[in-house]
């Protein structure tokens, strides 16, 4: 199904939890989707497969759909979810999963990876107004999942106050993205409807947001619901911005992030006290090392199946300054896939040795032996680490009468130390031969 584009109409109820969303929290969804979208979800399927169906009256359903859709990376966290499409384009749900439900990234911002949103692009929804539809499913939500923040907001308004270019000094620097978004620092900003949870209530205090010159401010749960305005799409009239600087005023500018001044000092939860222990900016930085050279390899070694239908080892390192860089074997005409590796492994290793990398893998087209004697071709990355234990990812592969390679799910091991000082390798094993 082709999804609307996002319009002057869009809006958008998006809850953000400070655990990983599992088990039971997928049943609740499926219940709200069930009674508040039960004409949308008549014909509920998987945004990115559309044969996939999935039945709100089979118990268990959207639990089987987010398990599945939740893959294993190298380093072993869990991450994904699913995003759902219905009856009719103009809904969508969003599903957010991430084992490490917080993430200090490398640059030092944190991010929380568990969230749910919803999506109207109409102005009418399940019979009624799109505004009235998502008050009532933003109001079912904060209620039923306990989030730490939620808000609804226009595309415009989230736009105008959250996205941006990032500045140089981020993990990726010039590109288009939420700049706003990093609850180590500040709220995202103040919107059409505001969901504080239990931290962020104890952080501003329960009387200061209950007593915010709004159109509702009003406990919910354990939280405080603040509505800044009537109209959900008027948001930068000279009476709506009016109105919400009178409401930043009195709960405090220092709590939300703004554009106008992104340096400004900020205020936000102690998360170190909070998840008993001061964030590990090394871990942060492993876990990212790992997944750029994964990511990296293997999206190389898709390129060169799809042009060359094989490939010859190649791999890539990260440097002391965290720059990475690809990495090729030098032999000759005579030189197989196996000595390829060899000299590979050689090279990246003397590099190790000298200390001027802290990370490296090597990606390999390799055939699998199954212990019933069959054989099947795979993408083999080996991932190794100055600091922190080496990861082999496999990507078992085989290619359809078209042409086109199918993927199967990847396996994940804990190999033999690979390429840093004091070990050997393992990996030339079932390399396949390549033809020059």
């Amino acid at each position: 199904m082709k999804l609307l584009p996002s319009s002057d109409h869009t809006l958008t109820a998006r809850i953000v939890l400070q655990r990983e969303l599992a088990g039971a929290d997928f049943d609740r969804l499926q219940n709200l989707l069930h009674r508040r979208a039960a004409s949308w979800s008549s014909r509920l399927r998987l945004e990115i497969d559309n044969k996939v169906k999935v039945d709100l009256k089979q118990p268990g359903a959207v639990r089987a759909v987010a398990e599945r859709e939740t893959s294993t990376t190298a380093s072993g966290r869990r991450l994904g979810g699913p995003s759902f499409v219905g009856a009719y384009p103009s809904l969508e749900c969003h599903v957010s999963v991430d084992s490490m439900p917080i993430v200090w990234m490398r640059t030092g911002s944190l991010r929380l990876g568990n969230s749910i949103s919803f999506v109207a692009h109409a102005d009418e929804i399940e019979g009624m107004s799109a505004a009235h539809w998502i008050y009532q499913v933003f109001m079912e939500m904060v209620e039923t999942f306990e989030p730490l923040w939620g808000a609804v907001s226009s595309h415009p308004e989230y736009e105008a106050k959250v996205m941006g270019v990032f500045p140089s000094d981020s993990s990726t620097p010039g590109a288009w993205g939420a700049v706003g978004y990093d609850f180590g620092r500040a709220l995202p900003g103040l919107f059409w409807l505001n969901f504080f949870g239990p931290r962020y209530v104890e952080l501003i205090g329960r009387e200061r947001l209950l007593g915010a010159p709004a159109v509702e401010a009003r406990e919910v749960g354990r939280g405080v619901l603040v509505v800044t305005r009537s109209d959900p799409h008027d948001w930068s009239s000279e009476n709506a911005r009016r109105s919400l600087e009178e409401v930043l005023g009195h709960i405090g500018r220092q709590f939300f992030f703004s554009k106008a001044e992104p340096d400004a000092p900020r205020v936000a939860p102690d998360w170190s006290e909070a998840f008993g222990s001061a964030p590990d900016p090394r871990a942060s930085r492993l876990e990212h090392d790992v997944e750029r050279i994964v990511e990296y390899l293997g999206q190389m070694a898709g390129s060169f199946l799809e042009s060359q239908g094989e490939f010859w080892p190649f791999g890539c390192t990260v440097g002391l300054d965290g720059e990475l860089t690809p990495t090729t074997a030098l032999g000759d005409e005579e030189t197989d896939t196996v000595q390829a590796a060899e000299l590979l492994e050689k090279s990246i290793r003397a590099g190790a040795e000298h200390g001027r990398i802290r990370a490296a893998g090597i990606c390999k087209d390799v055939r699998l032996r199954h212990r019933d004697g069959s054989a099947q071709d795979a993408i083999d990355i080996g991932v190794d680490l100055r600091e922190g234990e080496p990861v082999r990812v496999i990507y078992p592969y085989r290619r359809t009468a078209s042409g086109a390679y199918e993927f199967e799910e990847p396996t994940r091991e804990i190999p033999d130390m690979l390429l840093f000082p004091g070990v050997t390798s393992d990996l030339s094993t079932h390399t396949k031969s390549a033809s020059n």
